[in-house]
């Protein structure tokens, strides 16, 4: 068995509701002390999400390689001398994930698979509602309701509301709060401009100081951007906003747990230099290892690339001279997006929809020291709520149909980690609390 959070999921046969108990008895509810896991409604009309490529219709694979074997056909004309190599990859990786995801099509939504004992807002009931009524849940729920929570969201746009409505609800009005983020992305990005969305999760927080500090662990690196929006965001020459990427844990292929361990103490180091008071987590499931355990219930996978493909809009009998300038313009943009060049050059590769990325265990390490370590700095971990007990933060991006169920296995057994983290922290608190004395 592995340190930290146990075997691998694939080897796991989990009921998270049995492991995370809740609708107890009326006594056992009122106890700000118990453990919640929070499930929040999609939002509607969500921007730049690409979960519309998610969809598990038998045709979806046939229907990409056809447009595969279309813009194979446009090599030796296409005017960019890479498009050679990138149609190269394109069908290597095509045949890889035809392959792995072959019975896609019969998998079940995770809808269908999280189990149903999960505490759900009373808007959940419907698939999507408006943010406005998804954080007057959230509200009513840290003022009211007590107990330790965990949001569990299918995007991490979602994240904006739950922290928002933590830190609103907090007891601690002059908390500072930071954030360690697990993701294979670095949720910063402006894309979006003014609207939230998925992408600049952390940089709305921040402007609307709700929180002081942010690290990133475990994705792609990407120091460009965490240095553009210091830049940008903080004043004074402070540092919001940091990295701890995949590349500085990494050692042989494998992630470096005594090496993340020190990282992770050096990080909260300085958050206690520089004022900290409160430390929650927000884990993106698509940090996991995609690649080595064949998740698909995420937003950034094999599926996801070939839905991309899929996703081609143009007539397929035209030869290369016969296509305007929208439609070579529509390719050069699938063909950029897909490599993921947008977001990020280093994924050329793959990574970002196909990611070696953290090993569960590797996730329950770091949760075990951002708890230790809380305790050792005096750093209270998650913020303490009006209604009672803390919120400690989320796991998100849980979504679309789940091939043997795996990245719902995955989730659970992290759910399940979080929901021991809980445990022993509210043991210890309770050990602390002093003892009233005789009369």
């Amino acid at each position: 068995m592995k340190e930290g959070i146990g075997p691998d999921p694939d080897q796991l046969n989990l009921d998270l509701g049995d492991e995370i108990q809740q609708n107890k008895s009326e006594d056992e509810n009122n106890d700000p002390k118990r453990f919640e896991v929070l499930q929040i409604p999609s939002v509607e009309h969500e921007s730049n999400t690409v979960r519309g490529e998610l969809r598990k219709d038998p045709e979806r694979i046939q229907d990409a390689e056809k447009k595969l074997i279309y813009l194979e056909s446009l090599v030796n004309d296409y005017k960019d001398k890479e498009f050679a190599d990138i149609m190269k990859t394109f069908r290597e990786k095509f045949e890889a994930y035809r392959k792995r995801l072959e019975n896609f099509q019969n998998a079940p939504d995770t809808g269908e698979t999280i189990p149903a004992r999960i505490k759900k807002l009373k808007s959940s009931d419907i698939k999507e509602t408006s943010a406005e009524a998804i954080s007057e849940g959230i509200k009513r729920d840290f003022e009211n309701a007590p107990g330790n929570k965990v949001g569990l969201a299918d995007s991490h746009m979602l994240t904006i509301y739950e922290l928002t409505e933590a830190f609103k609800a907090r007891t601690d009005k002059e908390a500072s709060v930071g954030v360690l983020v697990f993701d294979n992305h670095i949720d910063l990005y402006d894309h979006g401009g003014s609207h939230d969305w998925k992408g600049n999760v952390f940089q709305k927080l921040y402007e609307s100081e709700v929180i002081d500090k942010a690290t990133f662990i475990g994705g792609e690196p990407n120091k460009k951007l965490i240095d553009r929006q210091n830049n940008e965001l903080a004043a004074g020459g402070e540092t919001a906003f940091d990295q701890i990427s995949a590349e500085d844990i990494r050692v042989d292929g494998k992630v470096d747990r005594p090496g993340l361990v020190q990282k992770i103490k050096d990080t909260i180091d300085e958050y206690k230099k520089a004022g900290i008071t409160n430390l929650v987590f927000s884990v993106d499931i698509d940090v996991l290892r995609v690649k080595e355990l064949g998740y698909t219930a995420m937003e950034y996978t094999p599926m996801n690339y070939i839905g991309y493909l899929a996703s081609l809009d143009i007539p397929m009998d035209k030869k290369f001279d016969d296509l305007t300038g929208v439609e070579q313009n529509d390719i050069e943009e699938l063909v950029k997006e897909a490599q993921g060049h947008r977001y990020s050059p280093g994924a050329v590769e793959g990574d970002t929809f196909d990611p070696h990325g953290m090993a569960l265990g590797d996730i329950g390490v770091a949760l075990d020291t951002m708890s230790e370590k809380c305790k050792e700095e005096g750093i209270e971990l998650g913020i303490k709520l009006t209604g009672g007990g803390k919120y400690l933060g989320d796991v998100v991006e849980l979504a679309g149909a789940d091939l043997g169920e795996r990245t719902t296995r995955a989730t659970s057994a992290l759910l399940q980690r979080i929901n021991k983290i809980s445990d022993s922290f509210s043991e210890s608190e309770q050990d602390q609390e002093p003892v009233a004395k005789a009369a």
